[in-house]
């Protein structure tokens, strides 16, 4: 797989699985900071999947579309740039709105890869380090391993 195809937009898995605590409309729309006056505009536009006048409980993936859609209607960018950014994505816009931007200097959506296990990325690391035979490093990391666990013992004393 390619770093492009790495980073390709990925929905949220909100999209597939539904939440135990769907919210009222009145309850959602105060948690998102967003009035159904402007929900019913981005519908309109076509920003929006489903009608929000018609929703009787707002579930995880309505919520994770309102926000990512809020971010991008709230930018300060014209009607007419928010539809073409959007038309390179598949809908329904249930992208991560915290995980998913534009790249305006790729032209491209960009949605980051879940974050690695620390752990798994420093057993990489270490066996990189053995596998390039670099002893240098691997000496010190071991001094401050032992240090860190030698301060451990002191302080737990």
């Amino acid at each position: 797989m390619t770093k492009i195809e790495e980073l390709a937009p990925q929905h949220s898995g909100a999209l597939y699985q539904a939440t135990l605590f769907p919210s009222a409309p009145e309850h959602f729309i105060a948690e998102a900071f967003v009035s159904a006056d402007e929900m019913g505009a981005w519908h309109r536009n076509g920003w929006l999947s489903f009608d929000p006048l018609t929703v009787a409980q707002y579930d995880e993936k309505e919520r994770v579309e309102v926000l990512f859609i809020k971010g991008l209607a709230r930018s300060g960018l014209s009607d007419a740039m928010i539809d073409r950014t959007l038309s390179s994505l598949d809908k329904p816009y249930c992208y991560g709105p915290s995980t998913t931007f534009f790249s305006f200097a790729e032209n491209r959506w960009i949605s980051l890869p879940p974050e690695r296990d620390q752990a798994d990325v420093t057993s990489e690391y270490l066996d990189e380090l053995i596998e390039t035979q670099d002893w240098d490093s691997l000496r010190e990391l071991h001094g401050k391993i032992s240090q860190a666990l030698e301060d451990s013992e002191d302080t737990n004393e």
